[in-house]
């Protein structure tokens, strides 16, 4: 029987879909005769100070991460909506609200097959900023960033009584800093209270990703998650079982990896008017066998090499072009939001025993 990987993966992920001319808006098309096309979903909700949960008082900001083209955005006060998003996508929000609050990514935005209503997205004034940082004692440089991250459990929930010592920080962070239950800060606590709220100052620009010690008794995974100088970041980052988690073994291309194309909507990109066929030289439809030549017999014709690559696996670009990288590749959407998403890992883990046709 196969391991599967024990640690779980909260941020769902997308595949590479673009929006085009021809998706709808809100529900699959209703022509029978054209099956092939791509429809595509709504995001809305309500932009909130992140200190009080109120909606802000003046007009939001908002700016999608992602997704390219970047989808169309229409904002009324702090109310905002996302029309065009491609099925199976994940991306992040920037918000704003100048000059009183600080551009903020929030934690990524999943759609699946429907339109998406309720979101909440958090903005980080900028007197906020300045009494964390005066209360914390920290003094961060110019062209670093700030990041308030929420440590949650398997199911989502704040996760109370994480040390600090727990943390894999680079050694030029100050932090990790506490918020109590109410987000204020408590510069005596020493580990996560109810809210599971870490503060941490001068973040370096870039896509950020952190874990625990080898040594501290936890596990953390989290997504890669975007940094940028003049802009809060806002991430999730989650506490599993201790140990290393179990790598898949014995795995089977037609059972575990050509289902993963089938399920997180890959081929709809890749065939039928998806433009992944096209710009990427990538056909997915078909039978197992023909799928195993396109991505392993066959040379990108963008990149001029094999998709897989048995010497290197990790550089594959089956994982590296679904990837988020930085600077961005010319994947449109990022599949894999970190190498912790069980797919990835499952892709990986058949690489390594030799990207057998099996």
């Amino acid at each position: 029987m196969r391991n599967q990987p024990r640690f779980i993966f909260h941020t769902l992920c997308a595949c590479a879909f673009a929006f085009t001319a021809a998706c709808g808006s809100g529900s699959e098309s209703g022509d029978d005769d054209d099956d092939d096309e791509i429809p595509s979903y709504s995001v809305d909700g309500a932009v909130l100070d992140f200190e009080t949960g109120q909606a802000i008082g003046g007009s939001a900001t908002i700016t999608v991460d992602g997704l390219l083209p970047p989808p169309p955005v229409s904002v009324s006060g702090a109310d905002f909506s996302i029309s065009d998003v491609p099925p199976f996508s994940v991306f992040h929000i920037l918000a704003g609200s100048p000059p009183s609050y600080r551009s903020t990514y929030n934690v990524a935005t999943s759609v699946e097959d429907a339109d998406v209503s309720g979101v909440e997205l958090f903005v980080v004034s900028e007197q906020y900023l300045t009494d964390l940082a005066a209360a914390f004692g920290a003094t961060p440089a110019v062209g670093t960033s700030a990041m308030i991250i929420r440590v949650v459990d398997e199911n989502g929930q704040p996760f109370a009584g994480l040390p600090g010592t727990a943390f894999e920080l680079p050694a030029t962070i100050q932090g990790p800093y506490f918020l109590d239950a109410d987000r204020n800060p408590a510069p005596a606590l020493s580990q996560t209270s109810a809210s599971g709220l870490v503060v941490l100052f001068e973040v370096q620009p870039g896509l950020v990703s952190f874990g625990a010690l080898a040594d501290s008794g936890y596990v953390l995974t989290m997504p890669d998650s975007p940094v940028a100088a003049t802009a809060v970041t806002i991430a999730d980052i989650t506490v599993g079982e201790d140990g290393a988690p179990i790598v898949p073994t014995d795995v089977s291309f037609s059972q575990d990896i050509g289902p993963i194309f089938e399920a997180r909507g890959c081929v709809f990109c890749h065939d039928g008017n998806g433009i992944g066929k096209d710009l990427g030289g990538l056909h997915l439809n078909g039978s197992a066998e023909k799928m195993y030549k396109e991505l392993v017999e066959e040379i990108s014709p963008n990149q001029g090499v094999l998709r897989v690559d048995r010497l290197d696996p990790e550089r594959s670009l089956m994982l590296t072009m679904p990837t988020r990288e930085d600077p961005p590749d010319r994947h449109p959407n990022v599949t894999f939001a970190s190498s912790a998403d069980p797919d990835y890992q499952m892709i990986l883990a058949w690489i390594r025993e030799g990207a057998l046709d099996n």
